[in-house]
């Protein structure tokens, strides 16, 4: 089951490979079609942000984009926490869900990012593999193409392994990058 717990691991296995990313690399493209690690960055911060139930206003200089990560993050962390939270009724871009589903999409958007980001940076992207399997399974059942947006394939668990074996198949990335 994705709970708190997977969501915060999550975030933990994405600022572990946002770590390891340079000042100089944030322009680099990812396997996440047309984005640079800069694009990815404001996408999942904005997403954090979203589950915070606040204002995303964009990105800090470069220099500041760890901090925050790790603010957006811990805000994220926090609202799911919340005594009742998976029973809550967040905001998405798409309309409005419950927090027990909005946490396994922000789980599978966080880890999906995780993989992207460590794949752009040259990282290992083999990691999580328990999570990585139910993120996929359960993902598959319940994000509908027409969440994906116009032209992007459903997540579909196929295959064996870590993340970057699973993770990219059927996911609209481009893995050799």
């Amino acid at each position: 089951m994705i709970d708190q717990i997977s969501h915060t691991v999550a975030l933990m296995r994405f600022q572990l490979c946002l770590a390891q990313v340079g000042q100089d690399q944030f322009d680099k493209p990812c396997p996440c079609d047309q984005w640079s690690i800069k694009d990815l960055l404001s996408h999942v911060i904005g997403g954090n942000t979203r589950v915070a139930g606040a204002e995303f206003t964009g990105l800090l200089p470069e220099v500041e984009l760890g901090i925050q990560y790790e603010d957006s993050s811990r805000l994220a962390m926090e609202r799911f926490e919340r005594p009742g939270a998976l029973s809550d009724t967040f905001k998405a871009p798409f309309g409005e869900i419950p927090g027990s589903i909005f946490i396994v999409l922000r789980t599978t958007d966080v880890l999906v990012h995780s993989w992207d980001l460590a794949r752009a940076n040259g990282e290992n992207s083999d990691f999580e593999p328990e999570l990585a399997s139910e993120v996929l399974e359960v993902s598959s059942k319940i994000i509908r193409p027409d969440l994906r947006g116009p032209g992007r394939p459903s997540i579909r668990p196929e295959g064996t392994g870590g993340f970057s074996r699973q993770g990219n198949r059927g996911s609209g990335r481009k893995p050799d990058i």
